[in-house]
């Protein structure tokens, strides 16, 4: 099976808790106004490769020490069956998965009807964050919203709200807003990374002699590794040991 992609980062820290991989798929039909990546919204753009490819790229990343795996974009969902294969891949590789997506929940769950591939998706990722990019309820407004760019975008525990107990019971959404906007506002990684949490970049950080303000949604990070970037309402990093190192957007 083919995927369009147009990048694979390892060591991010900005799309989602913790060490991860993100697979950035190609082409979006939603095109947010304000959206970074205006680029990626042609469903032609980024490179054609296959599900083995980046599923071989993700097990470099585990190896690298990254913890679990962040599909962004564009939007994943416009391509719904390479989505799905690799959802259910990672769900059965044992490896966490969040998912990015400028549609709804509700409207994610009314479309299943006719795209099964969305109920793989919903029942093989472990987080979805659901909702498009709202430039003028930005979460740099809010220095606790992280990892998503805007305050309507949830983030929903896929795996709490799908448990067969709680649909039979109708049961109310989980969500991780609360979860992820706890995050620290700094850590040190066992590699001697320096992580900056959402809520520093939003409010400036001097580093290098320079203010980095807090990135929109879907900016695609500019370093390879992903280390020195910030996100959506995410976070970035320096090396520890690197005096004036600057981040890059």
């Amino acid at each position: 099976m083919n995927i369009r992609i147009a990048s694979i980062k390892f060591g991010s820290v900005v799309d989602g808790p913790g060490v991860r991989t993100a697979v950035w798929f190609a082409g979006c039909p939603i095109r947010c106004p304000g959206c970074y990546n205006s680029h990626l919204w042609p469903a032609d753009s980024g490179r054609e490769t296959t599900l083995q490819a980046v599923l071989d790229a993700i097990r470099h990343g585990r190896q690298v020490g990254d913890q679990g795996v962040t599909l962004v974009g564009g939007e994943p969902l416009a391509q719904p069956r390479a989505a799905a294969a690799l959802c259910l891949a990672l769900r059965i590789l044992g490896i966490h998965t969040i998912v990015y997506t400028g549609l709804y929940l509700k409207d994610i769950i009314d479309m299943a009807q006719v795209i099964p591939e969305y109920w793989t998706i919903l029942t093989s990722a472990d987080v979805l964050v659901e909702g498009p990019f709202i430039q003028d309820a930005t979460g740099r407004a809010d220095p606790n919203c992280q990892y998503r760019g805007s305050r309507n975008q949830r983030v929903i525990d896929l795996r709490q709200t799908f448990d067969v107990r709680r649909v039979l019971q109708r049961a109310p959404i989980v969500t991780l807003d609360r979860e992820w906007d706890g995050q620290h506002l700094v850590s040190v990684a066992p590699d001697g990374m320096i992580h900056f949490s959402a809520a520093v970049w939003q409010v400036g950080v001097e580093l290098g002699g320079s203010v980095r303000p807090g990135r929109n949604c879907g900016q695609v990070p500019a370093d390879a590794g992903g280390r020195a970037s910030a996100s959506a309402g995410g976070s970035a990093s320096i090396p520890a040991h690197a005096g004036e190192e600057k981040a890059d957007d």
